[in-house]
């Protein structure tokens, strides 16, 4: 039987497992590098009541005036649905709904608010896809249009 390492991987794969763990934060500091180029913010949820954020990227959190993640799930319960103003969650919900009752994607504008109380237009794109144990969840891209409704 082979004996642990403190990090959990056996002295053989001790190498193998680092490079890995290299590897792996690698990828993610590029991807937060991408993102904070995007020109507006991603979310990850879970599909049930309220919308709950399971992650917000640091884009989406700028876009809307909070700090950071800890702020945004703070002031709004961790809920990516608390940011669509009372007026049209209705609508967003039912359009929302509607889309993923006919496939996976949905693409939504509606009017949202920032921390500050100031409204946005926003263009909402996301994907319905299954986390690894089981829920079914929505990839989003959100990005602020306000600059292209004001010319139409």
């Amino acid at each position: 039987m082979e004996e642990k390492s403190k990090k959990g991987a056996p002295p053989m794969g001790q190498g193998l497992y680092e490079r890995m763990h290299h590897k792996l934060e690698r990828q993610d500091q590029q991807l937060e590098i991408m993102l904070s180029q995007m020109p507006g913010g991603m979310v990850v949820c879970e599909v049930k009541s309220g919308v709950p954020a399971l992650w917000v990227s640091e884009s989406f959190c700028r876009m809307l005036g909070y700090a950071d993640e800890t702020e945004f799930r703070r002031l709004t319960g961790g809920l990516a649905s608390a940011i669509i103003i009372p007026e049209e969650y209705r609508r967003v919900c039912e359009e929302q709904s509607a889309q993923l009752s006919r496939g996976d994607e949905y693409s939504l504008e509606y009017l949202a608010q920032k921390k500050d109380g100031r409204r946005l237009w926003i263009a909402d794109t996301g994907r319905r896809s299954q986390s690894a144990d089981g829920r079914e969840i929505l990839y989003s891209f959100l990005m602020d249009i306000s600059r292209k409704k004001a010319q139409e």
